[in-house]
């Protein structure tokens, strides 16, 4: 019985060992995605322009006018996983911040892989703002450029249990490490219908290993996305294009999305490691709930279910609302064209005029 207990032993950790390979590819956040993004694929870099830029592309970020929040979670290869726990959990939130002379937007978040042999957090901070006017001689509505930097600290821990049994690697170099990275991104568009995105992630390539030294490897991400608004059916599309540079290997992948009155989402996308197709739901304008099936090429099976839950603080509070019906008000009262002006100027003249025409003539 003992010896079969083993087998089974051994086998649960070859399962969650090959899965951190092969899944994760590398150690860290490589791997970590967002439901809508995951149905989009690496080409979201372009317009991720929610909270999900806390993941994709921290320029992106820049854009955003309201507080946002999301709530991730990812149920991960339960087809070959068995018993083994293996998910991930991703919690974030950005807001913009408006400066005396100019605005930023900063963000938080936490990213967590779990399972009995391995866990891993990772926090991330970002800052991004807009570059356009140091770039662009003449001003231009029609473009703008902006640059974001995520500052990431990494952790991850090997924790006791039955089926991680004591190692002579574990007692001399320990079970966890942790270090700090950073990602940068730029994001450039025009006449919001041309989409370009860049990041870089794990800039500085920081050692992870426990005893010999192992880089966490630069990545290069680039994507491209075109916005075509159908006006008379209410339809966006957002053909998009990514390319990936990481390990002297380059891939393509290519993605879609179509939105429907602003409220309905399908997407979809395909290369050469997964394929995924996703729904989504937005209620007015507030809160979006985004779900997402991958099926892993590189592992020939199905990959897991992705669900995000995001949420938007845009409602103006009853201050704001007071404060522009004054304005309004206020606007109402005053005359707003020289027309206006001249036409009251003319008519206290006459008045006057006759008024002093009257007490002559008594």
């Amino acid at each position: 019985m003992k010896e079969y207990k083993n087998i089974i032993n051994i086998k649960t950790i070859f399962i969650t060992i090959s899965v951190i390979i092969l899944f994760l590819n590398v150690i860290y956040s490589l791997e970590t995605y967002t439901s809508r993004g995951r149905s989009i694929g690496d080409s979201f870099v372009s317009y991720s322009l929610g909270v999900e830029a806390l993941v994709y592309n921290p320029a992106a970020s820049y854009y955003i006018e309201s507080p946002e929040i999301l709530v991730e979670y990812e149920n991960l290869l339960p087809s070959i996983r068995k018993s083994l726990s293996l998910n991930r959990q991703l919690l974030g939130g950005v807001i913009p911040v408006n400066l005396k002379s100019d605005k930023l937007c900063i963000g938080l978040s936490l990213a967590q892989f779990n399972s009995e042999i391995y866990k891993e957090n990772i926090y991330y901070a970002l800052v991004s703002k807009d570059i356009t006017p140091l770039l662009l001689k003449v001003p231009s509505k029609d473009i703008k450029v902006s640059l974001g930097i995520k500052l990431k600290y990494l952790s991850f821990l090997y924790p006791s249990s039955e089926l991680l049994s004591s190692d002579p690697l574990f007692e001399n170099f320990g079970r966890e490490k942790s270090v700090f990275s950073f990602d940068l991104g730029v994001f450039y568009t025009t006449k919001d219908i041309y989409h370009y995105g860049l990041v870089i992630n794990d800039v500085l390539e920081p050692n992870v290993g426990i005893k010999d030294i192992s880089y966490l490897k630069r990545r290069v991400l680039l994507g491209f996305a075109y916005k075509h608004n159908i006006t008379d059916k209410n339809i966006t599309l957002l053909p998009s294009l990514g390319v990936r540079n990481y390990f002297n290997r380059t891939d393509i992948s290519f993605g879609c999305e179509v939105i429907y009155k602003n409220s309905y989402f399908l997407r979809g996308t395909y290369s050469n490691w997964n394929v995924a197709v996703g729904v989504g739901y937005e209620y007015k304008n507030l809160v979006q709930i985004n779900y997402s099936y991958v099926i892993l090429n590189e592992l020939n099976t199905f990959g897991g279910h992705y669900v995000s839950l995001n949420y938007k603080f845009s409602k103006p509070t009853k201050e704001k609302k007071i404060s522009n019906e004054v304005k309004i008000e206020e606007k109402k009262q005053q005359p707003t064209t020289t027309l206006e002006i001249k036409s009251s100027t003319e008519t206290k003249t006459q008045t006057d005029k006759k008024t002093l025409g009257d007490k002559k003539t008594k």
